[in-house]
């Protein structure tokens, strides 16, 4: 699937099962809308506790 616009990339995440982002990425607009079941978060004994809890709690807040 070519993607070409912001549509193009809401639309294939919508058809997607798995995304993976970074802490920072998380917040995106893009995902504003998206439910996940599992958060893993990955080399995670790279990053600050607070930067992790940070990206989480963003998650969170961006939808409630």
């Amino acid at each position: 699937m070519d993607v070409h616009s912001v549509e193009d990339i809401k639309l294939r995440l919508e058809q997607v099962k798995v995304v993976a982002v970074t802490c920072l990425g998380i917040s995106s607009p893009l995902l504003a809308n998206k439910k996940f079941d599992v958060c893993i978060m990955d080399e995670a004994g790279q990053i600050t506790l607070p930067v992790c809890i940070l990206s989480y709690t963003d998650w969170i807040s961006i939808r409630s």
